[in-house]
């Protein structure tokens, strides 16, 4: 996929990249030389917003939807409405059951970020066996269970009656929240709580016949499959994949029946003997490759495999029934490969101005030097210059 060169600004100092995600499913934000970069996807990438799945377009990722309720994204910090058949994605408080585990604080959201902080000192808590709360945690218990929930990044205690927390590292997976396919993954912050960092190998699981999915940094991008990969194209047959991703008939000569040709992905009847599907000529022209005497570039142009240069056209080529490189060989304005035509140069192996063709071979011209009458095209060769 083409990736177009989008915004990008500085983010140096002692965490180069800090601010590296943009938050826009359309865009790859990648860290070069400590500045983050954000590069459009292109249109008709997919894109993803959380558990959404849509198509990039003029730089905004479109979700179809008919009601709001397909605009659910399984994200705590994000609401959406259906608009105009399309979802409506904006930043918001706290959404569904995020929960850190602690009756003590209360979750909501900065800047998009899910966040928690503690509830003031002696707050009854929503927590039947959790009296009050005392600098973020209950005051007292009896057992871990009246402190709160534990999760995989928090563990309760309960210690001679008060509660402790125990936090698992910062960068520990967490169990918690996690969305199949995002290239993201939570963990936990070293704090109890949790943060969303890249995660490589979370790549969709989207089944497409000739395209793959991987993950740059944040974002999930599509990749084409090794070319010439075996797929099945949509009418159920055999084809093979092409650089692009797509999946199509043939990729060379080889991949068609008997004697079809793979032009521009398909196997044509180029060899049946009939003039038809658009041929100018019998098994020539339209997609068959170019009919002889036709002008021509490469063997790859002609409908015969062969381009080769013509009689009487200085260095120009056409298409031809034969190879025709022979010496003193050219290919007539028919498509015909002929001998040059008696004592006339040729184009690519006889034409040095003392030289011309008689029949198959390459003689010397009257007038110039010779060592025996078999080097002159008039077979006389007298004091040392043919005649």
């Amino acid at each position: 996929m083409l990736l177009v060169v989008g915004a990008s600004r500085g983010c140096g100092g002692a965490q180069p990249c800090a601010d590296l995600q943009d938050d826009d499913p359309c865009t790859l934000d990648q860290c070069e030389s400590g500045t983050a970069t954000h590069s459009y996807l292109g249109d008709g990438h997919p894109c993803f917003r959380g558990n959404l799945h849509g198509m990039c377009h003029f730089g905004i990722c479109l979700i179809p939807c008919s009601d709001y309720t397909d605009c659910v994204t399984g994200l705590p910090c994000n609401v959406a409405e259906c608009t105009g058949g399309h979802c409506a994605i904006v930043q918001a408080d706290k959404v569904g059951s995020f929960d850190d585990g602690n009756p003590c604080t209360k979750e909501g959201c900065v800047d998009g970020e899910l966040a928690s902080w503690p509830l003031p000192d002696g707050t009854p808590p929503d927590e039947p066996s959790c009296a009050e709360c005392l600098e973020g945690a209950c005051s007292t218990c009896n057992l871990p269970t009246d402190c709160g929930q534990s999760t995989s990044c928090l563990k309760w205690v309960c210690v001679q009656g008060q509660c402790a927390a125990l936090y698992n590292d910062d960068g520990y997976p967490s169990l918690e929240n996690g969305i199949p396919g995002d290239c993201q993954k939570w963990v936990c912050d070293g704090k109890g709580g949790t943060r969303l960092v890249a995660d490589i190998d979370d790549a969709p699981k989207i089944a497409d016949t000739c395209m793959a999915w991987t993950c740059i940094e944040w974002t999930p991008v599509v990749v084409p499959w090794i070319d010439g990969e075996i797929c099945i194209m949509e009418s159920g047959v055999k084809g093979r994949c092409n650089a692009m991703g797509d999946c199509v008939q043939c990729m060379v000569d080889g991949d068609c029946p008997g004697m079809e040709r793979c032009l521009q992905g398909a196997c044509t009847t180029c060899h049946d003997g009939v003039q038809n599907n658009g041929e100018t000529d019998t098994d020539c022209g339209a997609n068959c490759g170019k009919c002889g005497g036709t002008p021509c570039d490469a063997d790859s142009d002609c409908a015969s495999g062969y381009c080769a240069f013509a009689a009487g056209v200085g260095g120009g080529k056409v298409c031809c029934d034969a190879a025709c490189d022979g010496v003193c060989k050219e290919c007539d304005l028919t498509g015909a490969c002929k001998p040059v035509p008696f004592g006339q140069p040729d184009v690519d192996t006889c034409n040095s101005p003392a030289e011309g063709c008689a029949g198959t071979t390459c003689k010397i011209k009257k007038g110039y030097s010779c060592q025996y009458n078999s080097d002159c095209i008039s077979n006389s060769c007298t004091n040392h210059i043919c005649l």
